[in-house]
């Protein structure tokens, strides 16, 4: 076999993985949504950002937006479930996960950028002849 061959099979088996952590890390962080343990998405967010943009490098603004858009999926079936809507007005019951939300991509976002600082200040170096 060729040695590209074999690198390009490891690059998307490392890409497959690092995906499957970042939708399981969405998951999990929108199941730990109103209770106790959600203020572990504070370290959760910024964590699939960060994966998120070292698996997609220059289109890791795709991960905040599709982290935004599960949540609020994901937290309206929820809400829905729980019949926490039942009593309130029905624009509540499309505003209430844009919050949260909202929250979480922004964490991921904070993710992404610490990731994109990390990349730049470990980045290769350019030596100075003078």
């Amino acid at each position: 076999m060729n040695e590209e061959s074999i690198i390009s099979k490891i690059k998307k088996q490392l890409f497959i993985i690092a995906m499957g952590i970042v939708v399981i890390g969405i998951m999990l962080g929108i199941a730990l949504s109103d209770t106790m343990g959600m203020f572990y998405n504070i370290l959760i967010m910024p964590t699939i950002g960060a994966i998120g943009y070292f698996a997609l490098n220059k289109k890791a603004y795709h991960i905040p937006i599709a982290l935004f858009v599960f949540s609020y999926v994901g937290l309206f079936i929820k809400y829905i479930f729980q019949g926490i809507f039942e009593e309130g007005f029905i624009i509540s019951m499309f505003v209430m996960p844009v919050y949260w939300s909202g929250i979480y991509a922004g964490l991921c976002t904070v993710g992404v950028i610490i990731a994109l600082l990390l990349k730049i200040a470990f980045g290769k170096e350019v030596k100075n002849e003078s």
